[in-house]
Formats: structure tokens, sequence, C-alpha cells
């Protein structure tokens, strides 16, 4: 009653109470009828030890544990009950993430890279054009759903038609200016390339960098080491040992335009309609 009066929800009054770590006498709540809590606080820590400690496993291994096979509460309680005590300890299952295992000689090499530019300011690194490519397909829309009643799979109008899965690359750059415009090139080639530099890139120096102080990171893709785009390069920019910074094998992080691309990639993913061809991808 006095609750309600002060506008207090019981579930912050048995938070204040566990903060405080002391009873408020003057006021008397009881709790509505329900089982036993069948843990104990003592009972949950284990659990979360024995979950951190075996990370790699899921819930039906971690039941498997002789620490958790030895505790009877535990081994009493609902995968549920098991799944929210572990969770109002702030432990959850989760997707792990992935990462490049990498060699020393790519570790060498990240070293070297980062003793080459650890004086560059954030000056200097504004005169970097970052440029990348992806993948992308008609596959990238994932499922579609639809309502429908039990039985009816395969009737017509529930029946989504595709064609074959339709596949072409994006190249995109992005600077201290902004993302630039985004080129669907059909198939990466060295000519493909050299035509998105001629289009693209050289605009992009004109607009920002008109003093030619400007700077190109790419990854080690080879079409970006081909002759033909080497030559380019040295003969429409300059020297290619002064304009293209170098890149380290298996070093995604170190290009701007990485996370942008999944970004892109993401939002194909999210498009609610269907994609069915290769021009509708690209408007998506």
């Amino acid at each position: 009653m006095i609750l309600r009066i002060v506008g207090i929800s019981e579930p912050t009054y048995y938070e204040w109470c566990k903060i405080d770590d002391q009873e408020l006498p003057f006021i008397t709540v009881s709790r509505a009828g329900g089982r036993d809590r069948i843990t104990e606080p003592e009972d949950d820590q284990s659990l979360r030890d024995a979950a951190l400690a075996n990370n790699w496993g899921n819930l039906n291994e971690l039941r498997q544990l002789p620490e958790i096979q030895g505790n009877a509460n535990i081994a009493a309680a609902s995968g549920r009950t098991l799944r929210r005590r572990l969770s109002d300890q702030g432990v959850r299952h989760r997707v792990a993430a992935i990462k490049e295992r990498l060699r020393d000689f790519h570790k060498e090499r990240r070293l070297i890279y980062a003793e080459q530019f650890v004086n560059w300011t954030l000056v200097d690194w504004s005169r970097v054009i970052f440029i990348d490519e992806f993948g992308i397909s008609t596959g990238e829309g994932g499922r579609v759903w639809v309502w429908r009643t039990r039985g009816t799979r395969y009737d017509e109008r529930n029946i989504r038609l595709i064609q074959r899965t339709q596949r072409f690359s994006v190249s995109f750059i992005a600077s201290f200016h902004g993302i630039g415009p985004i080129y669907r090139l059909n198939r990466l080639t060295k000519e493909s390339y050299s035509d998105y530099l001629e289009s693209s890139i050289l605009p992009e120096i004109d607009r920002h960098f008109d003093d030619g102080n400007v700077h190109l990171l790419h990854d080690n893709h080879p079409v970006h080491k081909s002759n033909l785009v080497r030559d380019w390069i040295n003969e429409n920019i300059g020297p290619i040992e002064d304009f293209v910074l170098p890149h380290p094998g298996l070093s995604p992080d170190l290009n701007a335009c990485e996370n942008v691309g999944a970004m892109i990639k993401n939002l194909v993913r999210t498009e609610r309609q269907a994609i069915e061809s290769e021009d509708q991808l690209w408007e998506a």
C-alpha cells in the first residue's frame, strides 16, 4: 500500500534492499504466491564460475560437469531456470567472435607498419583515401516470411519465385571528407579496377586534394598489384611508391572501409522486399 502511494514498484524496493543490505521495517510487502526458489546465491555463483571456466560448452554440456552434477540444487533446476540464473549474473550464451589467426610473419609485418606510421598525425591520415571492394549476391536478402495457414506452404500465393544467385562486386572509397560514391563492378578485374580508379579516385583527388598531397590505401588483392593497375597509377597520379601505402596481409582492421562494407551488406540482408535480380539488389 505504501509503495503504491509513494510510487515505488516492488522490484525497485527489493533492489534497494539488496544494495543497502538492510531491511526497511516501516514497509511491509508480501510477495505473490509461487514456488520457492530452488537455488541459493552460492549455487548461482558456482553455476556462473562453471560456465565461465567452460565457456565453449552449451547448457547440456555444462550440466555434465562434475561440479554441477554434484550440486543437488543446480542439478534439479530446469534449463530455463539455469539460463535465467546466469543471465541475472550477466552471463549469456552468445555467438563467438571470429578473428583471423595471424602467423609470426603477419605479426612482424603489422609491427613494421605500426612503427612506420607511429608519428603520423590526424592531419596526415586526413590525406589518405581508403578503398575497398566486397562481393554481394541476391542471396544476401535472407529468408522472407509469409503469413499463411497450415498446409498451404506450397500454394502459389505463398511461394517466392527466385532466380539463381547472381553476384557482383561493389567498390567504394572513404576519406576524411566522407564516403565516396559506390561503384558497381560486375566483375573485379584489373581492367574494371583501372576504370574505377579513373572514374572515382581522380575526381576525388581533384575535389579535395588539388595540391596532390594524397595517399591511397587498398589491400593486397592480386588485381591491385597487377602491372596494369600499377602502370595506370604511375602514369596518372604519380610514383606508386609515394602514392600507395603498404598494407600488411590479413589486416582488414587497418582499412576504414571494412566496417562500412559490413554495414552495407547488413542493410541488404535486412531489406524486407524480396531481392530476386542483380538490378534489384543494386537498387537495394
